[in-house]
């Protein structure tokens, strides 16, 4: 008979890599990392993805245990974090990781993992298998499998709950359901960040208890968080059909039923594991989670919500005004006013992809006067976001007029392809973003906004014809006719100049 293996990641297995305020490294449980996160200026994750996934766990945590404490109000984060730990130490032993008396968010009896066929645990993580992406195995390789410690799996299965994209699930009796993707997976993710990580944690719960304050849509359904159900949820999964009218916090660990396939090392007995099954748990609806304010939402023309996603073609710093602007809607509130002061720091992070395939990923830190968020200032800083894209088109127009009007094989004007192919493959407008982004990232830009428009305003604009002038330079330096570059620059030159005002 094996020996009883410790797995409880709550209070047992360390998972959790942070950093001190000193600068050093540790690797602590989830109770440990609570108790001492006032002495936690940062986590210490690998990936993108990882830091996406955690930060969003933890909030649903303290959302989760507002709700069953039914207290809304704390004196400080020290006294949000006491009461967290109080909260998870009644639920201490469903954090067991693999057994003996629960699986931490996974479901191993389940009918619609039947059919389903075993897979690396890989398939979990976004950023290393990535649905559709080829450069990676999306079925178990028997000859060589990478084996998956308790950290490793932990995190795997914060990242396949909370990071999951669309795909076919279910497979119960010839049954198919379509998987939507769960509420991490496309947008940008943002967090606010103070000195520690206790802070941290504090202010990003009660921006979503006081944007939710007064709101009369929300009608939660009685679905339970999954570590506070005797049977870790089997009840749930089979009772409800659907998660609409769920708060996020509820919804954590119903959207995907994960099986993981746990061994033993011969050598320590410890546990690990290489593969995974995967199917749709409770349905959801495509709707967004616009009551959730840590992932980031925008408008269509038409005024309809949707989810602001990473684009490698605009910096970030280009929505911030999006970013943002839900929190004008409780700037007034004076306990928000009170937690975060005079400036705040948001962490925006994200991943770039094309359907359920991933090709990068973002990570910025904006450091944020308050008074920013008002809504007359992003109005203003709106304003000055929509004034630079639109000299960039100007830009553009003025490199193609100046191209098609230069003569080429003596008389003869060049061919549509090759203005086309030189506007694509240029840097020049690279150049334009670069110097452009290099001054927007700047505390002083924002501070100017709220503090000195007027003056700002015709900075701006020096700025902006500043960085057209880079990139005319690269574009006629890259342009590969020497006989008609000084014809191309004077061209360009003349109609460089106009900017336009906000």
């Amino acid at each position: 008979m094996k020996e009883q293996i410790e797995t409880n990641i709550y209070s047992k297995i360390p998972i959790i890599p942070v950093i001190q305020h000193n600068g050093e490294k540790r690797l602590v449980t989830l109770r440990e990392f609570l108790i001492n996160s006032i002495h936690y200026s940062d986590f210490c994750l690998s990936y993108c993805s990882e830091r996406i996934a955690f930060n969003h766990f933890i909030i649903l945590i303290g959302l989760a245990m507002c709700h069953k404490f039914n207290k809304f109000e704390f004196k400080n984060s020290e006294d949000f974090i006491e009461n967290m730990v109080k909260y998870l130490d009644q639920y201490e032993q469903h954090f067991e990781l693999a057994g003996p008396n629960y699986y931490f968010l996974q479901q191993n009896f389940n009918e619609k993992l039947m059919e389903k066929e075993i897979q690396s645990i890989a398939k979990l993580l976004p950023e290393v298998e990535s649905g559709n992406n080829s450069n990676f195995f999306t079925k178990a390789d028997d000859s060589s499998p990478r084996k998956y410690n308790l950290p490793e799996v932990f995190f795997a299965l914060l990242q396949g709950h909370l990071i999951g994209y669309g795909g076919l699930g279910g497979g119960f009796k010839n049954d198919v359901y379509n998987f939507t993707d769960t509420f991490a997976a496309k947008p940008i993710s943002i967090f606010i960040k103070k000195e520690n990580l206790a802070d941290s944690i504090f202010i990003n719960v009660n921006i979503n208890n006081i944007y939710n304050e007064k709101n009369e849509e929300l009608k939660r359904i009685a679905l339970t968080p999954i570590w506070e159900c005797p049977d870790h949820g089997v009840e749930m999964l089979a009772k409800f059909k659907t998660l609409t009218g769920a708060e996020v916090y509820q919804k954590f660990g119903y959207e995907r039923i994960i099986k993981i396939y746990w061994e033993y090392d011969s050598n320590n007995n410890q546990p690990y594991a290489c593969f995974s099954k995967i199917a749709q748990g409770i349905k959801k609806d495509d709707d967004i989670e616009k009551y959730y304010l840590n992932v980031a939402i925008t408008k269509t023309s038409k005024e309809e919500d949707i989810y602001l996603k990473p684009n490698q073609d605009k910096v970030l710093w280009r929505n911030l005004d999006n970013v943002l602007h839900r929190f004008s809607l409780i700037k007034k509130n004076s306990e928000l006013t009170f937690l975060i002061n005079e400036t705040f720091e948001l962490e925006a992070l994200g991943l770039y992809s094309d359907k359920a395939k991933i090709f990068g990923s973002i990570r910025s830190l904006f450091k944020i006067p308050t008074d920013l968020i008002d809504e007359k200032n992003l109005n203003k800083l709106k304003k000055c976001i929509i004034l630079v894209e639109k000299n960039q088109t100007y830009l553009y127009a003025n490199f193609k007029d100046s191209l098609k009007k230069l003569p080429s094989n003596g008389e003869k004007e060049m061919a549509k392809e090759d203005i086309d192919a030189y506007l694509q493959h240029t840097s020049a407008f690279m150049e334009y973003w670069n110097f452009i982004t290099l001054y927007f990232n700047s505390f002083f830009v924002f501070e100017k906004i709220v503090n000195n428009f007027e003056h700002f305003s015709e900075e701006l604009e020096k700025k902006i014809r500043e960085a057209k002038l880079r990139a005319a330079d690269k574009f006629i330096q890259d342009f590969p006719h020497k006989s008609t570059k000084y014809k191309l620059m004077g061209m360009i030159y003349k109609g460089i100049h106009y900017v336009g005002t906000i």
